[in-house]
């Protein structure tokens, strides 16, 4: 019994140790300032698939072994199907996924509400091309202060009073 848990430590500590090595192996540096919008998310999400990816072909490999010749091929197989989804999802998530359906859950909202189309880019490529905006690496600023005045000074929505049947 004692054994059978000792075995079971062993195999997750050395896929784990395994996991993290090659995930901060594969962290780069700092981004650079000349990138294209949406860049940073595309790299979240690229990050996110490849390091969760290896995270479920190592936890699923290590953990198939071990339940292959403790429980029998099916139910092995059967762990290590379960396992590896497990640490591809969790560690997927962990390296950049949660960033990503963080941005997108973001995106939708903004779009439900009409606050922002949907093809934001597009949008913020033609302020720049009416000179509305002005591009900053992988960001916009405005390019008029008294335009960025006037935004800023515009009144909420929810704070607007309700003009409907009664209100006249």
């Amino acid at each position: 019994m004692l054994l059978d848990r000792l075995g079971w430590g062993l195999i997750f500590g050395l896929a784990g140790g395994l996991i993290i090595g090659l995930a901060a192996g594969l962290e780069s540096g700092s981004m650079a300032s000349g990138m294209a919008p949406n860049q940073g998310i595309m790299r979240s999400a690229r990050h996110a698939l490849l390091i969760g990816m290896g995270a479920g072909l190592i936890t699923g490999g290590t953990v198939g072994v071990g339940a292959v010749v403790i429980n029998g091929l099916f139910i092995g197989l059967l762990d290590a199907l379960f396992y590896s989804l497990a640490a591809w999802l969790v560690v997927g998530l962990a390296f950049g996924g949660y960033a990503c359906l963080s941005h997108l859950a973001l995106r939708l909202v903004l779009w439900r509400r009409d606050a922002l189309p949907l093809n934001l880019v597009a949008f913020l490529d033609a302020c720049v091309g009416r000179v509305l905006l002005r591009r900053v690496g992988s960001g916009y600023i405005f390019v008029h202060r008294l335009l960025l005045e006037y935004f800023a000074a515009l009144p909420d929505e929810a704070d607007a009073p309700e003009l409907g049947p009664s209100a006249g």
